[in-house]
């Protein structure tokens, strides 16, 4: 999503979209895979916001892939809780008003405590 490489199982990374150190906590809908490199060069900053919009396309998929294999919702149990999300008949345009909810005041705080912001991947 940051550098528009395919990724391959020898350089696979997961990034945590708000840094980990901010959020202090790994649920999967702050999670994207992205490349060693890249997850390296965006260490704990925030992403710039162009960014944003891809995140949520994978998100999307993700889930709904997740609904077509596995009917089970131990995996996807945190969208459920933490964002309110429902189980099934999700559009791009719900999960993206759920996140907003979520996301921005996160990206204000994170912001105000010293998180750099607006990073881009210069690969």
């Amino acid at each position: 999503m940051y550098s528009g490489d395919r990724l391959n199982k020898n350089n696979i990374s997961i990034d945590h979209y708000l840094p980990w150190s901010f959020t202090a906590h790994n649920r999967e809908w702050n999670l994207i895979p992205t490349s060693k490199e890249v997850n390296s060069s965006k260490s704990n900053k925030l992403p710039d916001r162009r960014y944003y919009s891809q995140f949520l396309k994978i998100q999307h998929i993700a889930l709904n892939e997740y609904h077509e294999i596995n009917k089970g919702d131990k995996y996807i149990e945190n969208y459920h809780i933490d964002l309110n999300i429902a189980k099934s008949n999700l559009t791009l345009d719900n999960l993206e008003a759920k996140y907003n909810r979520i996301y921005k005041p996160l990206f204000s705080m994170a912001k105000n405590q010293g998180f750099e912001t607006g990073w881009v991947y210069n690969g």
